[in-house]
């Protein structure tokens, strides 16, 4: 299915988790916060790097985020009672985000100046090194995206950004939000709260 100069594999893993640990996408709030634990921009990043055109500072600022694993911040919600979480991988924040949005029947609503990016995200973007995955996935979500910036078109791209080795979009109210930060904000640089969840129906807001 995949054609590619490098070399791939695939693995699958299985596991035993107490149910009442299990955080899934559809138990989002209205009045949650929501935190992003990574930077987002891999994909415009990676591009970069397949063109021989990233810093190397960045090619490595990207390594070091994928390997960082999402486990500390995983116990950590599941301490403090997050409400919900899902991962940010292939769909993007946006695709991920709208996924919470309409499994728990709410509308999302995100601050782009509070998303962290990555470095060399924007210099990618500027010279055109956008994935291919990203267009593909603002077609599917764009419909369900309410963007009010005059920089919409380059703030959606971003928003649809795939991910590999992403963090973690959690949901949890202002209290338990502001513990869970406290806790992991040391471990995860660039970890932000980007948003609150509002009564609705299914959509993202952009500001």
């Amino acid at each position: 299915t995949v054609e590619s100069a490098e070399l791939f594999f695939g693995l699958s893993v299985t596991g035993i988790a107490p149910l009442a640990e299990i955080k899934t996408n559809k138990t989002a709030r209205a009045g949650d916060l929501v935190i992003l634990t990574k930077p987002i921009g891999a994909g415009m990043v990676s591009t970069a790097v397949k063109a021989g055109l990233a810093a190397p500072e960045d090619s490595l600022g990207m390594g070091l985020s994928m390997a960082r694993l999402n486990r500390a911040a995983a116990e950590s919600m599941v301490r403090h009672n997050a409400s919900a979480a899902t991962d940010v991988t292939g769909f993007g924040l946006a695709g991920h985000a709208l996924g919470v949005a309409r499994e728990s029947g709410v509308d999302i609503r995100i601050d782009w100046e509070k998303i962290p990016l990555l470095g060399g995200a924007k210099e990618a973007y500027e010279t055109g090194l956008v994935a291919a995955g990203a267009y593909a996935n603002l077609k599917a979500y764009a419909p369900m995206m309410v963007n009010r910036r005059a920089d919409f078109e380059a703030v959606n791209l971003f928003l649809c950004d795939p991910q590999t080795s992403g963090g973690l979009l959690i949901f949890a109210d202002a209290k338990n939000a502001e513990k869970i930060m406290a806790e992991i904000g040391g471990l995860f640089p660039g970890s932000a709260i980007i948003g609150e969840v509002l009564e609705g129906s299914g959509r993202l807001a952009v500001d």
